[in-house]
């Protein structure tokens, strides 16, 4: 059992944990080792400026209050009506059990109560089969810079939100 909530600068720590459990596990043997060596320092950072937005969430332990994932989205101030999802992750150990889709759930009806009717996700590529299953399409491959002359494969992806409820194969 879990809980969604924003996140705030105060969860800064507590989502570099997340990050740092869990993308080196769940990516691993989706990329070569030296790109994944030289990637993970990047990814695992999370964003302040992400934790104080208001629209990056967690799913919280009702337990013992650990986050078990995290995620959410900004808006395209170049693109009215478009936004994008952000550095969605889940603990290794919460994977299928609907953490991840929870707080993907969450994030999406956020942006789309900000009149958000278009969002795209660059995902990695063990995460393609979560988006797609959750209504996205793929839209090609490309590479994310992480830092000059850094460069991590991902998948962009693409979802038109409805005015409705989720338009997600099997959500809500």
């Amino acid at each position: 059992m879990f809980r969604i909530r924003a996140a705030t600068p105060d969860d800064h720590a507590a989502v570099e944990r997340l990050l740092a459990d869990s993308y080196p596990r769940l990516l691993q043997g989706a990329y070569p080792s030296p790109v994944l060596a030289a990637a993970l320092p990047k990814l695992i950072r999370a964003k302040p400026e992400l934790l104080q937005s208001g629209t990056y969430f967690l799913a919280i332990c009702k337990r013992d209050d650990r986050i078990l994932g995290a995620g959410g989205w900004t808006a395209d101030p170049s693109r009215p009506g478009h936004g994008h999802i952000r550095h969605v992750a889940t603990a290794h150990d919460s994977v299928r059990r609907g953490v991840g889709r929870a707080v993907l759930a969450h994030a999406l009806a956020s942006a789309r109560a900000a009149a958000v009717r278009d969002v795209v996700c660059h995902a990695t590529l063990p995460a393609v089969p979560f988006y797609r299953a959750l209504g996205f399409v793929e839209q090609g491959r490309t590479e994310m810079e992480l830092a000059p002359g850094l460069g991590f494969p991902v998948v962009v992806m693409h979802q038109t939100l409805s005015d409705g409820c989720w338009r997600s194969r099997g959500v809500f």
